[in-house]
């Protein structure tokens, strides 16, 4: 009786390891098949944490929902928009592989003068954002704005533009599945009154017709 039962056992025991191999197989399959999927259609939606704001992030081959666009310019912009003369060209570096390649070369001698300046005038600064906004253009492009404040200092003192309101401004698009940088804009905004606007005049280290809008 005891070797009909080990026997039994023993097509139990096989029956359990065929099925864990057969349900194996069917989540493979699926894998496989969802795999196929992204790759024929390049569409990818994904879930992202809680503190993150809420909604489809999907990203296709030649476009993405708001939310894509918004998280990137926050990554991007949490990275060069705080910086010091110590580590800007290190930050910089980052965004370097999202550059529109037609006009990265541009881009890149834009972004290499003001690092000079920077490390020439000592310069440190922290960006908060306060708020993110996009907007589609024409041809694709989706322009992206993260408002917020500025804390800077140029060599040991504050500088007296402290507080006031900052902009970046992107101008992205999406190609073959990747997010590009087309161009890159800082602006100050919302300036109420002629005293803040004399400021920025008299400010050494800004250009006044490049970032008043």
């Amino acid at each position: 009786m005891r070797y009909f039962e080990k026997v039994e056992g023993h097509k139990s025991f096989i029956k359990i390891l065929l099925g864990i191999i057969g349900g194996l197989i069917i989540v493979n399959l699926i894998i496989v098949k969802s795999l196929i999927s992204v790759a024929s259609n390049k569409t990818i939606v994904v879930q992202v944490p809680q503190f993150m704001e809420s909604g489809k992030y999907i990203i296709g081959n030649t476009f993405a929902s708001e939310n894509v666009y918004k998280m990137w310019v926050k990554v991007w912009v949490q990275d060069i928009a705080t910086f010091s003369y110590q580590n800007i060209r290190e930050k910089y570096k980052n965004i370097y592989p999202f550059l529109d390649k037609q006009t990265a070369h541009k881009s890149k001698a834009d972004l290499a003068r003001f690092i000079e300046f920077v490390e020439t005038n000592f310069i440190q600064q922290e960006f908060k954002i306060s708020e993110i906004t996009s907007k589609k253009l024409p041809g694709g492009y989706v322009k992206v704005i993260a408002y917020g404040t500025i804390k800077r200092k140029i060599g040991s003192s504050d500088d007296q533009l402290n507080g006031m309101r900052y902009a970046y401004e992107f101008i992205t698009y999406v190609k073959n599945g990747q997010i590009y940088i087309k161009s890159i804009k800082t602006s100050f905004y919302a300036l109420v009154d002629r005293q803040q606007k004399e400021k920025l005049k008299e400010n050494n280290y800004v250009n006044f017709e490049d970032t008043i809008q």
